[in-house]
């Protein structure tokens, strides 16, 4: 039997069949981004064999963040994702924030620039 431990203290345990191939991957490897905006930008404008979230997204198109508790500088990782939608069309100046539980949720709407 192994343990999964995932989130925020949480585990599971497994059941593996015999002669199962079990790894640890431990802390990920790899520096700490110096700016997450800037990478959160970088990663929707270019992403890896796939249209950016402009390009996805059309004039009227409302879209939905949605963000863990847990996800670490939120209100940068909102801001970036608010810009890299911005690059296809002008988000209007009255986009609004809806309060949904467990938190807050910017939205705005896409609209022609």
């Amino acid at each position: 039997m192994a343990v999964l431990r995932y989130g925020n203290n949480l585990s599971v345990q497994l059941e593996c069949a015999e002669g199962a191939a079990l790894a640890e991957l431990g802390v990920p490897r790899g520096q700490p981004l110096a700016d997450l905006g800037a990478a959160t930008v970088a990663a929707l404008t270019a992403p890896i064999d796939y249209p950016t979230l402009a390009q996805c997204t059309t004039p009227g198109d409302r879209v939905v963040v949605a963000l863990d508790r847990g996800i670490p500088q939120v209100a940068e990782v909102t801001a970036a994702v608010i810009d890299a939608l911005s690059m296809r069309a002008s988000i209007p100046t009255e986009s609004r924030c809806s309060k949904a539980k467990p938190a807050a949720m910017p939205t705005a709407a896409i609209r022609d620039g």
